[in-house]
């Protein structure tokens, strides 16, 4: 302990700087053939990089195997798709024999039947009893408006109504007569038809036999089509079976990969070092931190010195000697200095 308290404080701490960031560490998953590595790429930056491992020979010719199996079976069902039952079997002759059969037919109904004539029936029956409905019609007509002028309604509501009338009545006889008109051609052709349907029912029963002979061998030609269309279909099934058996080989290969843990053991472990190295860096301020708090409190709680001691004494002396009270002894010997 000095003379006067002038001892200096304790120095602050002098820190060292933080560690450096911990490089990521590589990984190398064997179990899965996945490592996850640092490269430095083409401009010359670091980079992560996931990548598959060589796979072993057992491992390739399985995988080779499952790539051969896909490309197999992609080939075989587009060419089974591609492929046309209708190529193999050829209905374009039974098609031509009933069309020619449909021909003949409609020949001979035109033989039968001559309709050209019969219409021109209809149209000269239809314009005879038009003539005589006009006839009819203007008689009425005439014989209306006489009737009305007698009595003066021909402009009121009644001659209005009784024109309406006769109008409706005279539609309605159109379309009767239209109808004979028709009624009258179906008859006509009836009579006609009836004076050829012997001759021919019997060519109709040659066509039946020769359309159903075509309909037997198109009915077989079809059983041939649908039997190679269910072939191909087959096919088509055991195909896809063995493309699925392909992709399950490679896709194995693939989620084996993809379920390695390299990349987040590498993230893991790069978070773990940085964390460590942070703990030991601020357990080691911490402790720095720690000295100089004890030795400052050291500092400021020192003993006070020998000059501090007389100084503080007779600061209390004089004290006492000018505030003490009357008939004390600080009192009486400040009354004999003063």
């Amino acid at each position: 302990m000095g003379l006067f308290k002038d001892d200096p404080p304790p120095a602050t701490p002098q820190y060292v700087a933080p560690p450096p960031r911990e490089e990521i560490m590589d990984i190398i998953d064997e179990v899965t053939g996945v490592q996850s590595i640092t490269v430095i790429g083409p401009d010359g930056k670091k980079r992560r990089k996931i990548e598959r491992l060589p796979r072993t020979p057992e491992e390739q010719q399985m995988f080779v195997m499952g790539e051969d199996l896909m490309k197999k079976a992609i080939n075989n069902i587009k060419d089974l798709y591609a492929y046309n039952p209708d190529s193999v079997i050829d209905f374009q002759p039974l098609l031509k024999t009933f069309a020619d059969l449909n021909e003949e037919r409609v020949n001979a109904l035109g033989q039968v039947a001559n309709i050209g004539n019969i219409q021109e029936d209809i149209q000269a029956f239809r314009e005879m009893q038009t003539a005589l409905d006009d006839d009819m019609f203007m008689r009425q007509n005439r014989a209306l408006e006489e009737n009305l002028g007698r009595k003066g309604l021909s402009d009121s509501y009644a001659g209005q109504e009784a024109r309406a009338f006769a109008e409706r009545n005279q539609d309605l006889v159109r379309k009767q007569s239209e109808f004979n008109a028709n009624l009258y051609g179906e008859e006509l052709a009836a009579k006609r038809l009836g004076r050829n349907a012997q001759a021919f029912a019997l060519d109709e029963t040659g066509r039946a036999g020769r359309l159903q002979a075509a309909q037997a061998e198109y009915q077989l030609r079809k059983d041939q089509q649908a039997d190679i269309e269910n072939k191909r279909q087959t096919a088509i099934g055991e195909n896809m079976n063995l493309l699925k058996v392909g992709s399950g080989i490679t896709g194995q290969d693939l989620n084996k990969a993809l379920a390695s843990q390299a990349p987040q053991i590498a993230n893991q472990t790069f978070q773990m070092q940085n964390a460590d190295s942070l703990q030991r860096y601020t357990a080691g301020v911490n402790a720095q931190n720690a000295v100089y708090d004890r030795q400052r409190f050291a500092y400021d709680n020192r003993p006070p010195s020998f000059l501090d001691l007389g100084l503080g004494i007779g600061s209390a002396v004089g004290g006492a000697m000018l505030t003490g009270a009357p008939g004390t002894l600080g009192n009486r010997l400040g009354a004999k200095l003063f």
